[in-house]
């Protein structure tokens, strides 16, 4: 099978699925947005819910209880919050005792 094939039979898949499945609009946010940001979402773009970044590493934003609030204010109800946790890989531990 060549590529554009399977590329054909890939867009015809998810094409169908997303004729078939029931979804909502959300979005995610990471930067500022006012109350009238979120009624503009809400009312153009048929957002359901929103996703807060909270925090990142170990440090909470700032910005999340007034995008919360916002968003509340806007009349969305499903508000979430999302914390990003990145994971170092450990080191190895070499014993240096004799």
């Amino acid at each position: 099978m060549s590529i554009l094939n399977f590329l054909q039979i890939a867009a015809f898949i998810i094409f169908s699925i997303q004729n078939s499945v029931n979804s909502i609009e959300g979005v995610a946010i990471s930067e500022y947005a006012s109350t009238e940001n979120f009624k503009c979402l809400k009312e153009n773009f048929t957002i359901k819910f929103v996703i807060v970044s909270a925090a990142k590493n170990g440090t909470i934003d700032d910005l999340a209880k007034n995008n919360i609030r916002n968003a509340y204010a806007a009349g969305i109800e499903d508000v979430d919050i999302k914390i990003t946790i990145n994971f170092v890989k450990p080191r190895k531990i070499v014993n240096h005792t004799p």
